[in-house]
Formats: C-alpha cells, structure tokens, sequence
C-alpha cells in the first residue's frame, strides 16, 4: 500500500509523490547522518534532470547564437573577396583590376570559377597542361568578356622543374594577383583490363613505366603514369605555384585568398580500387596545405570547397552555387561542402 509523501526542492519548493513501503527505508551512514533511501534518490533525479535540461538548452542557446553570427559573416563577407577594383596603383603598371589564377581549367569547377571571376571584373591566369584547351577557352572567354585581359600559361608538371616553372611564370610576375583558385584534380580515365605487370616499380628513362597495373577483372585500372601525373599535377603543381603567387597576392592586393576545390566523389573507403588510394592522399595533401597557409599567413583566407564535378555539368544554377557559396565562407569557414 502506497500513501503521499513529499520532500523539499531549493528549500521552499515542495513536491508531493505517492511513495512505496519497498523505498521507504530510513538509513544512517556516518558523517551523513539519517536519511529516507526515496527522498534522496527522487531529489538526485529531479536535480539531474533539471541540470540536464539546463545544459541541453544553454547548448542550444550558444549555437543559435553562433549560427545567426555566422550567417551575419556570411551575409557581408563575400563582397571584399570579389571586389575587382584595386584600391591603389602599383608602380607605374596601368591596372585597374586584379587578375585571379584559376590552376585547372580543363574540368568543369575551373571554368566555373574563371567565369564567375570574369564576371565580377577580374583578369584572369589560366594555368594548365595542355594548350590546345587553353586556348579554347580563351577563346570562349573573351567572346564573352571582352573588356577581361586574359593570361594562359601551359605547364607540364609531369617533368617537373623549378628552373622550367620559374621561366614559364617570369611574365606574370608583376600582375597585381588578389585571388588563387585550385581545381586541379588529375585522375585520367581508365581502362578495362590489361595484363598484370610483374614489375609495378619498373623505371623506363627516369619515368614511370607505362604498363597497367591489374586490380580485379571488372575494377578500375589506372596506369602508373597517371597515378605519377596525379602526384605532379595534385600536390608538386598547387603547392609551387600556391607558393609563387602568393608572395605577389600578398605584395599588391587587398583581401588575397586561395581556394581549394575537390572532387567530392563518393568513393568506397573501404574497397578502393588500385590507383584510387594515391589519388585520394593527393586531395587529402591540397586540404591540409590549404587550411595551413591560413594558419602560417593571417592576412590570407583559405577555404576547401567539396563538391561533385560531374553533378556541375551543363548545370549553370549548381555552378552558380557553388561560386557563391565559396566566397560567403572564405575565410569564416575551413571547409564546405556544395550538396
């Protein structure tokens, strides 16, 4: 049989319960002297539970606060970023504008961002390996942007070379450069099936061999000149010329940043395919050296972008959106991801 009972909150709030022979135990320990075992085990409750609840809505209350500061950041950090006019002259050059370095312009994230940029009023340097392309989109650049002065640089990184590099970029170095957009992501396609190669480290005049190396029938091949491509071009090429340019980024521009931006593929971590593994260590290296130039560099902005490069295709509203997108988080954010 059960009657009610209450017990005392803050010393002037009474809670009334109905209580139970089975809990209704007098105690005494020492130094703590005589106590009902349910008075104190309901007053342990209601104290942990109204601490709980306290907890849960101070933590609710500091995200709302951080989320309505953050998109307060948002909402004016783009416009420093793309503004295109130069608030001084340098030297005796006659520019107006900064120029921004798209390093990838074969893939459809880079042409994204060259537009998007051209748009906005900057210049432009377009930097890849093969010039035919180059070229090409040059061409569709200035049928569109005829007022944008254009600058195209082909670099074979595969043959890496400071000496090379360093005379490839001799003409640009005087450019007032405010912006460095990496969308390098070299992963060539591959083939079906070839035959096991017996020697996967086999050199053949300081190169990488050209044979295929087998994974299973049916699974993706990817030859060790590609895999040696995507480290020349993924890690050797953005780190030097994110080096290069960012001393005259620094030198002549207002608000430089550089933005990274991966290929967001969905790729099973726990079965990949040969070649896959090194492709993915190469974009793993572009985000840390990213994130870490904001760190070494304070008046640098950095942002990783990640998004998928074939859901951009012939989709100019998700191209948009993630150029937009960028450029509200750059610098208040280390990585977004573009769904």
């Amino acid at each position: 049989m059960s009657y009610k009972d209450s017990i005392q909150l803050f010393r002037n709030v009474s809670l009334t319960f109905p209580t139970f022979n089975l809990l209704h135990l007098r105690l005494s320990l020492p130094y703590f002297g005589e106590f009902i075992l349910q008075h104190q085990l309901l007053k342990t409750f209601v104290y942990f539970g109204m601490a709980s609840a306290s907890f849960c809505l101070i933590k609710l209350m500091a995200s709302g606060v951080q989320s309505v500061g953050l998109y307060l950041k948002t909402f004016f950090n783009a416009k420093k970023y793309t503004s295109s006019q130069m608030e001084f002259s340098i030297g005796s050059m006659n520019q107006s504008k900064y120029y921004a370095v798209i390093y990838g312009t074969s893939n459809r994230a880079g042409r994204s961002f060259a537009k998007y940029l051209a748009g906005k009023g900057f210049n432009l340097i377009l930097i890849d390996r093969d010039i035919e392309v180059l070229m090409n989109f040059e061409k569709e650049l200035k049928s569109e942007f005829e007022e944008r002065k254009i600058q195209i640089c082909s670099i074979e990184l595969n043959k890496f070379d400071v000496d090379q590099l360093r005379a490839k970029l001799l003409p640009l170095k005087d450019l007032p450069v405010k912006l460095f957009v990496n969308c390098k992501n070299t992963k060539k396609n591959a083939v079906k099936h070839q035959e096991r190669d017996n020697d996967p480290l086999a050199i053949n005049s300081g190169n990488v061999n050209q044979s295929l190396m087998e994974v299973q029938t049916g699974e993706e091949l990817i030859s060790k000149e590609e895999v040696y491509f995507s480290t020349r071009e993924n890690i050797d090429g953005y780190s030097a010329l994110a080096s290069v340019f960012l001393y005259q980024m620094r030198r002549d521009s207002v608000n430089p940043a550089v933005i990274n931006v991966d290929s967001d593929e969905k790729i099973n971590l726990s079965k990949l395919k040969r070649g896959q593994l090194l492709f993915l260590s190469t974009l793993q290296y572009q985000d840390t050296f990213t994130t870490l130039l904001s760190r070494q560099y304070k008046d640098v902005a950095t942002i990783n972008v990640k998004v998928n490069f074939q859901s951009l295709k012939d989709n100019l509203t998700k191209q948009k959106q993630m150029c937009d997108q960028t450029f509200q988080y750059l610098g208040v954010l280390d990585t977004i991801s573009v769904q």
